[in-house]
């Protein structure tokens, strides 16, 4: 008996899925339109899994599930943010039914190849979506407060309004934060769609486009961190020319500098961000008022250094500390991810955090520089897959100094997905492992199905 490598599924099961899973973490500041109730939403994500898994389990009597290291590391993960979860204690299950979702997802997509390519399409489709709608609201006021401002009316429509007045553009987003996590995602996915090809002008047009919207947030770390992946993903598809790549990307990155400055004559709005780094340094605080944060952040993890307080207790903390002597809000997170996970879920869950983060990391830039030198055959598509998996996972982990990835959706699932296809190309290339072999039999209608379950 031998494992099926890869089955073609005539129902688009694991398209559709894909586009339950994207459309939920893209619509998280809209999804009161979306979603009847928090019930119907969280029944889409698990209805996403099993998609997911009903694509695997078509028409098939007999075969081989392949638990690979990458899902038995993320079923330990799935263990910290569990256990003593401060989401649960009050009835909250948005981040455990997430993650497990995407665990299930992990552990079945390496059965179907419809699906990598679907999340590089939809990232851009949502993204441009969000892109368009930051431009139109910086070109009307009036269109933004009579026909965007009032799908956002569940938030504080006097503090989205003053943003708006400052010149932040938060687009279809009650926080220009979240405007500039869709919009640094989208960027990275039209950056990966135009390295197959440098000469397409509509991929340029459309970066350009997304791009020049997340100059219009204002926000500084989604910018940022978005030139940073950009520059790494260069450097790497250089790995079959590496002579002069780094003075290469220089010059690529000196244009676009250039390009912003000559832009901001007629736009000045697009200085935002870099006019907020020089008042923060004027300031003396680089942070931006994230200080007070990480210190809490290092006095809980001194308390409780070993385990932790439990995933999820930081905001639930901070506003007992801070919000018996003035207005703060309830949901504040460290917005540093490794100060956050030290307080959380302590030394032993940092470690493990840390090993996943820096083992996931090494294994995309292996597998990208290995096809760009052409030290390993993969489907065309990977071509752009390959770029936006290692876009999402330098980002994610850059953002996560300044940001809250780990928490947020919005970024999460794309370095989740990342994960999961790295983790589809590298079960395919090592398919000669060692096994160890579980057969687990279950009774099924009208006939009966042996499933294997292989650890590689």
């Amino acid at each position: 008996m031998t494992a099926i490598k890869n089955q073609k599924i005539k129902l688009p099961l694991t398209k559709i899925a894909i586009f339950m899973l994207l459309l939920y973490s893209f619509t998280i500041p809209l999804a009161v339109h979306i979603y009847p109730s928090v019930v119907i939403k969280y029944i889409t994500l698990l209805l996403a899994a099993g998609l997911f898994c009903a694509a695997m389990l078509k028409k098939l009597k007999d075969f081989y599930i392949k638990i690979t290291p990458t899902e038995i590391f993320m079923f330990f993960l799935g263990f910290f943010v569990t256990i003593g979860n401060y989401e649960l204690k009050i009835g909250g299950y948005y981040y455990v039914i997430s993650y497990w979702v995407l665990w299930i997802v992990a552990v079945a997509s390496k059965y179907n190849d419809q699906w990598q390519t679907t999340i590089l399409n939809l990232s851009c489709i949502f993204s441009m979506v969000y892109a368009v709608a930051t431009i139109v609201a910086y070109l009307s006021e009036s269109i933004y407060l009579n026909y965007m401002l009032p799908l956002l009316s569940q938030y504080n429509t006097t503090r989205l309004i003053r943003l708006y007045n400052e010149g932040y553009m938060l687009g279809l987003t009650e926080h220009y934060s979240t405007n500039g996590m869709y919009l640094a995602i989208g960027t990275g996915a039209f950056f990966a769609k135009l390295v197959p090809d440098f000469k397409k002008k509509q991929n340029w047009i459309c970066l350009l486009v997304v791009i020049f919207a997340l100059l219009l947030t204002g926000k500084r770390g989604p910018l940022l961190f978005a030139i940073g992946a950009i520059v790494v993903v260069l450097y790497f598809y250089k790995s079959d020319k590496p002579n002069g790549r780094i003075l290469k990307i220089l010059a690529v990155v000196a244009a676009g500098i250039i390009a912003v400055l000559i832009a901001s004559i007629w736009v000045p709005n697009i200085m935002n961000a870099i006019d907020r780094f020089a008042s923060t340094s004027d300031d003396g605080d680089v942070t931006a008022g994230r200080g007070p944060l990480f210190a809490l952040a290092i006095k809980l993890f001194k308390q409780k250094p070993l385990l932790g307080w439990g995933w999820g207790s930081y905001p639930y903390l901070y506003y007992e500390v801070y919000g018996k002597y003035q207005y703060v809000a309830p949901q504040r997170h460290a917005h540093n991810i490794y100060l956050q996970l030290l307080c959380e879920v302590g030394v032993v869950g940092f470690v493990v955090f840390g090993i996943f983060f820096v083992w996931q990391l090494y294994r995309v830039l292996k597998l990208y520089k290995d096809y760009r030198k052409g030290l390993i055959i993969l489907p065309d598509s990977v071509s752009a897959v390959l770029p936006f998996a290692v876009y999402s996972q330098v980002f994610f982990l850059m953002y996560g100094m300044t940001g809250n990835p780990l928490y947020d959706v919005m970024v999460l699932f794309p370095y989740l997905l990342s994960c999961i296809t790295v983790n589809y190309y590298t079960s395919k290339r090592y398919s000669t492992s060692n096994r160890i072999t579980f057969i687990i039999s279950r009774l099924m209608p009208k006939r009966k199905k042996r499933i294997r379950f292989t650890i590689h």
